[in-house]
């Protein structure tokens, strides 16, 4: 069994939870029965019990059954080897909550969803187990054919020297408050100590059927011979009918059930009783008392009611007044469960209407109106069988042999004293002092179809027909129609509100105001032409049924629609209860509008049909008592809202059965489910059996659900591809009145991921990214390492190549020149002679700075304020220029790319400030700051215009710029002919 939450209601509390009114008439109680069509096993039913979680459990000839109010589960022989027979006798539900199952094969005990079996085997005196009993001692007793056994958690120890006591039933046994049983049997009476073992053997030889204890704790026992009363260690016979039944009353006395009918006896004697229609009460079989303290005989010829001294019987139609009951049980919210020899499974409740309808004397079920009148006499009109009357005994009919002008009755309206106006489709008819006189169109009615009646202040009488509204005062009839303002000739309801009278017409509603017609329509905000019923509340604001536009409300001069999604469409009545609540009657049902909501009534709330579009005026009717009458298609419903029975027990909820991948799992304790678990049904159940299809559901997965679902009446919650991870599925139930559980039941499951859905599998995934990504990056390493080797070894090739070919081109060209010009001597050849030599050195000298470049791309591991000095000093070697390297701020690498350029540029610089500037002093800094590293190299030469960007063929500034565009770097030029020149750029890091 699922793990479930319940609420237990302790008997206690039992006055303040629902019971069967014992002032409502047997044949009014709502009934329901189920046998073998409906899914009970087999018809005949020999226990009833409900269990703690909330379950109805029912021992029948066909296995034990479960029922939670929609469906049945059986087990048997055949589907739970550990039940032996079929045949189950009875059911109790221990302290600990397992249930004991009394069948004729053995005991079974269901306990956490298993099933264990006793036999002989396990210390039982017999197979055939009539019935358990659990002890003040909390022992549970087996009461076998061949004696009882007590059970000692392990098997059952026979009581010695009791002899076979069988067959009997739990009204064989009582317990009283010294803590000894008694036990009634084929062999006599026996009586247990504690130990147990038996201590007294009375009335040895006859047959006990029944034994009782009343509150002076006097032992009454019944035997197939009469009645003994055990007192003060002495038995006094009390009578000598055979007694088949014991129930002791709250005032000593004792109800005694017979197999000739029921007797009383107190202190002033026996008396035997009757039912009320005078017939024989035979056979009593079971005696039962309800919460209420209401006596119920189940005997062989149906189940009788005894309250006060009323003893009631089912009308002869009733399936109960023939039927054996075998079992009585009254659950948590007061409705009475029948089991019966072989009419099924039979269920009393209480409901909020009472329908009367040909069953109860009316002589028609199709009600098209209901009135009352001043004298407080309701009268009730149908749809061809006449006119109704209530009495004290049923009702009176009026037809057509009455003088009535039809069988048809429209519209009901009080006259002068205890007069009634009838509206016919056959003209209007007044009934004074029994006697009908009848008008029509021929008296200056506008139509004979006489659909509406209203009786205003003055006692004068408004008649709505088919072609138009009249007025009769003074014996005269007054007609409006179209032509004088009205919405419509078609008239519905009619209404005096204040000082105006609202005629509900076809054409909209229609306001009577100093002999003047106002019409407002849907485009005044009416929601639908047809007014339908209209009634006035105690704030004074108006309410108008339509046609299919809902409700409306007139309030403060203007038309608003009443927006409520769950109100019915088209509205056949309306009325205000004492509360100052709406009820509205449609198509669908009786509807009560509150503050907190809108409550629908149907046929499980004692209506016969939900149908109440019988179509006269007035549809529903307040009568002076506060209690509604409504005009359905089944008879005229009735409801007294200060009185309605409300069910304030709040329903337990059972989580039934789970399915993964549509298959069935029971697990016990919480549900681990493995990887791949795609599919998810949760199927629960509100154990309320008032109205079970009213019961309402919400539910939630805790760790998936932001919040509640509202699940309505649906009973099963379904989830597709969650996540792995820990959830609870948590399900509240509300019972019929919206009383929700209070903690509802909960199931509990974990979903194991797949192994790429685990930590582990993400860690891996990680370190494999992270060693992978290193590899990547070793082998991006070597491979740069290994280009970069290549460039060098090239570079070096070229260095080598440019030493070795241009270098020693260049320096054997300078020393011809240099031979040649000491040859030479003086001359016109001289000047163009130096010009070569000089050309020679510099590209000799340029040359060697190409080598020294390429050279120097080795040098990683040299810092940039090393390189640029070192790059100055090769520079400025061999001439008269000094130059003065300052690093400012804290040195500190940054990336080679900006080092590079940088190293460029000041080379750049400090070459043309030698060469090109004839600078006697060249200062260099390298200032590193937070967030950029500048260089700075000023010079004192000759200067230059810097609008030229240096002599033709020459592109150093230019190099500088590029090279400062590519590390993002400002490169700023100041020069003045003859005042020096300064080279700045800052790169940002």
């Amino acid at each position: 069994m699922m793990r479930t939450t319940w609420v237990w209601v302790l008997l206690a509390f039992a006055p303040a939870a629902m019971a069967l009114d014992p002032q409502r008439s047997l044949d009014h109680f709502g009934r329901q029965v189920w046998r073998t069509d409906s899914g009970l096993p087999q018809n005949t039913v020999h226990c009833i019990l409900q269990t703690s979680d909330g379950y109805l459990w029912l021992g029948t000839d066909g296995g034990v059954v479960r029922f939670d109010g929609l469906d049945f589960v059986t087990f048997d022989a055949e589907n739970t080897p550990q039940l032996a027979s079929d045949t189950i006798y009875d059911l109790l539900q221990d302290a600990s909550g397992a249930l004991w199952i009394s069948t004729a094969s053995g005991l079974v005990r269901y306990r956490d969803g298993g099933f264990t079996a006793y036999s002989t085997a396990h210390g039982l005196p017999a197979d055939t187990v009539w019935f358990t009993h659990e002890d003040r001692r909390h022992r549970m007793w087996a009461i076998t054919s061949a004696g009882p056994a007590v059970f000692n958690g392990q098997s059952f120890v026979p009581i010695a020297g009791a002899q076979a006591a069988g067959p009997v039933n739990r009204q064989a046994l009582a317990e009283d408050g010294q803590g000894r049983v008694w036990l009634g049997g084929s062999s006599g009476v026996f009586v247990f100590d504690s130990a147990p073992r038996v201590t007294q053997h009375l009335l040895s030889g006859v047959e006990a059927e029944a034994v009782g204890l009343d509150r002076q704790g006097n032992v009454w026992i019944g035997t197939g011979e009469g009645l003994d009363r055990y007192a003060d260690g002495a038995l006094t016979p009390i009578f000598s009918l055979e007694v088949t039944a014991l129930e002791p009353d709250a005032d000593g006395s004792m109800w005694v059930g017979t197999a000739t009918g029921l007797a009383h006896v107190s202190a002033r004697g026996v008396v035997l009783r009757s039912p009320a229609s005078g017939e024989r009460l035979e056979g009593v079989d079971r005696l039962f008392r309800d919460r209420q303290g209401i006596l119920w005989i189940a005997t062989e010829r149906g189940l009788f009611r005894l309250a006060g001294d009323q003893l009631q019987s089912f009308a002869p139609s009733s399936p109960l007044a023939a039927n054996r009951v075998l079992s009585l049980y009254e659950d948590r919210e007061g409705d009475l469960w029948l089991g019966t020899g072989s009419g099924g499974l039979h269920l009393l409740r209480d409901q909020k209407f009472t329908t009367y309808s040909t069953r109860d004397g009316l002589s028609g079920d199709l009600v098209s109106c209901v009135f009352q009148g001043a004298n407080r006499e309701v009268w009730i009109g149908t749809d061809g069988a006449g006119l109704n009357r209530r009495t004290a005994t049923g009702f009176a009919h009026y037809s057509t042999a009455d003088g009535l002008s039809s069988n048809v009755v429209l519209s009901l309206a009080g006259g002068a004293g205890d007069d009634l106006w009838i509206g016919t489709p056959n003209g209007l008819n007044l009934l004074h002092q029994g006697r009908f006189q009848r008008f029509s169109s021929g008296n200056g009615l506008p139509d004979d179809f006489i659909r509406s009646l209203y009786t205003d202040r003055d006692s004068t009488l408004w008649i709505g027909t088919r072609h138009g509204l009249a007025h009769l005062a003074g014996g005269r009839f007054t007609s409006f129609s179209s032509l004088d303002g009205l919405g419509s000739d078609f008239i519905g309801a009619i209404l005096r509100a204040g000082l105006d009278l609202w005629v509900g017409t076809s054409g909209g509603l229609s306001r009577l105001h100093d002999g003047n017609f106002t019409n407002y329509t849907v485009k005044q905000g009416l929601s639908n032409n047809t007014v339908t019923a209209m009634a006035q509340d105690g704030q004074g604001t108006l309410w108008l049924g339509t046609h299919g536009g809902g409700l409306n409300r007139w309030r403060d001069g203007g038309m608003q629609p009443f927006p409520l999604r769950s109100l019915p469409g088209t509205i056949y009545g309306v009325l205000e209860d004492g509360l100052g609540h709406l009820w509205l009657s449609s198509k669908t049902g009786i509807f009560r509008v509150t503050m907190a909501g809108v409550t629908g009534y149907g046929t499980a709330d004692g209506m016969n049909i939900r149908e109440c579009s019988g179509g006269g005026h007035p549809a529903a009717w307040k009568l002076a008592d506060g209690s509604l009458w409504f005009a359905t298609l089944d008879g005229v419903s009735v409801i007294d809202p200060a009185h309605a029975p409300e069910n304030r027990v709040p329903p337990p909820v059972a989580i039934e059965k789970v399915l993964v991948n549509d298959r069935a799992v029971n697990p016990e304790g919480d549900l681990v489910l493995k990887p791949g678990a795609g599919r998810l049904e949760f199927q629960y159940a509100g154990l309320s059996f008032a109205a079970p299809q009213k019961v309402q559901y919400r539910y939630r997965l805790e760790g998936f659900d932001r919040g509640w679902i509202e699940a309505g009446t649906r009973r099963a919650a379904f989830y597709t591809n969650l996540p792995p991870g820990n959830y609870r599925f948590r399900v509240m139930a509300a019972n019929n009145d919206g009383v929700w559980s209070t903690a509802g039941a909960v199931f509990g499951l974990r979903l194991l991921p797949h192994y790429y859905q685990t930590w582990w599998f993400y860690s891996a995934l990680a370190l494999a990214s992270v060693l992978l990504g290193y590899l990547v990056y070793r082998w991006r390493v070597v491979q740069v390492e290994a280009q970069w080797g290549a460039v060098l070894r090239e570079r070096g090739r070229i260095a080598r190549e440019i030493h070795d070919t241009l270098a020693q081109g260049f320096a054997g060209i300078s020393v011809q020149l240099e031979v040649a010009a000491r040859l030479l001597g003086a001359g016109a050849a001289r000047e163009p002679l130096d010009q070569a030599r000089a050309l020679a050195r510099a590209s000799l000298e340029e040359a060697r700075t190409s080598i020294w470049n390429l050279r120097s791309q080795g040098a990683e591991a040299e810092d940039l304020p090393s390189r640029l000095s070192r790059s100055c000093s090769r520079i400025a070697g061999g001439s008269e220029t000094k130059v003065y390297l300052q690093v400012k701020g804290t040195y500190r690498p940054v990336q080679r790319r900006i080092e590079e350029e940088l190293l460029r540029i000041g080379q750049e610089a400090v070459t043309n400030a030698v060469r090109h500037a004839a600078a006697s002093r060249i200062e260099v800094q390298l200032i590193y700051e937070a967030a950029r590293v500048s260089l700075r190299v000023e010079d004192d030469g000759r200067g230059f215009a810097t609008s030229a960007n240096g002599r033709p063929g020459h592109y150093g500034i230019r190099g500088m710029q590029e090279r400062a565009g590519e590390i993002d770097g400002a490169l700023v030029l100041e020069s003045t002919p003859g005042a020096g020149t300064r080279v700045m750029i800052e790169v940002p890091v």
